[in-house]
């Protein structure tokens, strides 16, 4: 069981990581429905897809440092209502052209809720409990994705893919709402005091080796993770299975066993550094991966599914030591992360398809576990335990004194 309770705190965190990533991949499910009606190939319709993904990635550090500047739940509100607007807007387009405008537009909103609730977490809760607040985060991100997902398809179903945007922007507004009463405003923020400041702070957090492993490590789990279900997918649609689209995006429920099983590995490793608990996930993404090379259906239910839970474990982890790593300009930090993060997510969509089409599926299979491997072998080499968020917050302060990083940037005090 999860040792801290739902407070209406808690809840206000796990219902911000529900928004982040709410309507970021709901369009999966309709985008056939999209091709058809605006006249483009399924080839480009990807793009739907792929233009948020890279505008998240764009302005994430941006957003951090702004977070850094005036705070906290103003801005993880404020995104979470202003993305009603460009998810409406998706709704009305006309060409194709214009739906990829409101789909960047709508990226670049989404970091304003991502960068700055993992800082909030890093702040308002002590070291200890960190950890498992970034779960409950994570539990809420999945819920969040795999529900955008299915809302968007049942609508679309029955009335059309226009109506399924605007029943997204709906939702969207109740949990901008939610999240205005839920969030407590922050007590342990301190502010930058200039954004050129703040941005300095993250020159000096991608010259750290700990960092810029942890940014690698993001850029591989979201790479590997777009990867699978990708080309999963174009394995489970063709011969032998034959899986029609309906039964492949019920393949993506596998999704909520992160929901479950992330907040509990969270709580139970909390007392060890974050490259345990990423060690843990990249064994199970790696038994997954292994599991989906066996010639059957279940089995590759199966692997996607262990492989899923161990990626959202691992990414628990990433963000945990971003936060927790991270004594000044933390949303800046986690900005930075968040751009590899989703860098890695827009390549891992494309980058693949050689190994596809030289190698099928076995190709792709042997490639993910690379990925992950490196994952693991650069969070291990270069996450330094100096900034372990296991230990007490006075060892803690005295082991990030000793390695002479307690204060990276002194003016933003």
């Amino acid at each position: 069981m999860l040792s801290l309770p739902i407070t209406r705190r808690s809840f206000g965190v796990v219902l911000a990581g529900a928004a982040a990533f709410f309507d970021l991949y709901a369009p999966q499910a309709v985008l056939p429905q999209i091709a058809a009606d605006l006249g483009v190939s399924l080839h480009q319709i990807g793009w739907v897809i792929t233009v948020t993904t890279l505008a998240v990635a764009a302005i994430g550090p941006f957003a951090g440092a702004l977070a850094d500047v005036v705070g906290r739940k103003r801005l993880i509100v404020a995104g979470a209502l202003a993305l009603v607007v460009p998810t409406l807007l998706a709704a009305t387009a006309a060409t194709f052209p214009q739906l990829l405008v409101w789909r960047a537009a709508a990226g670049l909103l989404m970091p304003l809720i991502f960068c700055v609730t993992i800082a909030y977490i890093g702040e308002e809760w002590d070291a200890g409990e960190a950890r498992a607040m970034t779960a409950l985060y994570m539990a809420g991100a999945v819920a969040g994705g795999f529900s955008g997902r299915f809302v968007c398809g049942l609508i679309a179903d029955a009335m059309g893919w226009r109506v399924a945007f605007a029943s997204l922007g709906v939702v969207n507004l109740a949990i901008g709402i939610g999240l205005l009463f839920l969030l407590q405003r922050e007590r342990s923020f301190q502010p930058g005091r200039n954004l050129r400041a703040v941005l300095a702070a993250m020159l000096v957090h991608l010259r750290r080796p700990d960092m810029l492993a942890a940014c690698i490590v993001g850029l591989l789990i979201l790479f590997a993770q777009v990867a699978l279900f990708t080309y999963a997918n174009l394995l489970l649609a063709g011969h032998p299975y034959d899986l029609r689209p309906g039964l492949l995006a019920a393949v993506s429920a596998v999704y909520l066993l992160g929901m479950v099983t992330t907040p509990i590995a969270g709580s139970r490793l909390r007392r060890f550094r974050e490259s345990v608990p990423l060690s843990v996930g990249s064994g199970m993404f790696i038994a997954g991966i292994a599991l989906t090379l066996v010639p059957a259906l279940w089995a590759i239910v199966a692997g996607m599914a262990l492989a899923s839970a161990g990626t959202f474990l691992s990414q628990s982890a990433a963000t945990s030591f971003v936060a927790a790593s991270a004594p000044e300009a933390r949303s800046a930090a986690v900005g930075l992360y968040t751009c590899f993060y989703y860098v890695g997510g827009s390549i891992g969509a494309v980058v693949p398809g050689a190994a596809w089409y030289g190698g099928g599926w076995p190709a792709v299979a042997a490639l993910l576990s690379i990925a992950s491997l490196l994952a693991l072998v650069t969070a291990v080499t270069f996450w330094r335990p100096c900034f372990a968020v296991w230990a007490a917050p006075k060892v803690r302060d005295e082991r990030q004194a000793g390695c002479g990083t307690a204060r990276l940037v002194p003016e933003l005090s």
